[in-house]
């Protein structure tokens, strides 16, 4: 099973899936595991400290920055802050509501607290993001795509789909911006 996409806009008021818009293969999956990639290299050495695999997966980021000829986690940020996944529940709680909560979801039993849930509700609202920002972060990547000679990186680049989904994200954000939406959070399920 695959991960997708949801582009939520102005706290849930339009929503679209990452559809291209001549229909050509997309759907987010490459968007987060690009985006898992780049956020973990802009993290720094907390992220290198988990191995050498995630060394050869920042090693190729960073390779990718001097490739594009500056640094672009800066104007990333937006973008990578409005990554949420909320375990397939699209209910949006307030943080009174932890019972209401544990009745929807049985299956995670005791060990999600009170506190959790909590923390949980305030981050869902902290991934908001102004549109503008996040559609920066985007048209970064997409130049970076085009003006690098990208290698692929299993798992976390593949031209054929990476390419294609932020096409898609890209022109998904612009038509939420031209219907007047301010902000949004990109939401994988």
């Amino acid at each position: 099973m695959g991960f997708r996409l949801q582009i939520q806009a102005d706290y849930g008021g339009e929503m679209l899936v990452n559809v291209h818009p001549e229909r050509k293969g997309s759907g987010g999956k490459a968007v987060l595991a690009f985006l898992i990639g780049l956020h973990n290299h802009c993290a720094g050495e907390k992220f290198i400290e988990d191995g050498p695999i995630m060394q050869e997966v920042s090693e190729w980021y960073r390779r990718l920055e001097q490739a594009y000829g500056s640094p672009f986690c800066s104007g990333c940020r937006s973008l990578l802050d409005c990554m949420w996944s909320d375990g397939g529940d699209q209910t949006e709680y307030h943080e009174d509501e932890y019972e209401f909560f544990r009745k929807r979801s049985p299956g995670l039993g005791d060990g999600f607290t009170m506190s959790d849930f909590q923390k949980w509700v305030a981050e869902s609202r902290e991934r908001w993001k102004p549109i503008s920002e996040v559609i920066s972060g985007v048209r970064i990547i997409l130049k970076v795509f085009t003006r690098s000679e990208v290698e692929p990186l299993d798992g976390f680049y593949e031209p054929q789909y990476t390419e294609l989904d932020f096409e898609a994200l890209l022109s998904n954000l612009e038509l939420l911006a031209e219907r007047g939406n301010t902000v949004v959070r990109l939401r994988f399920f």
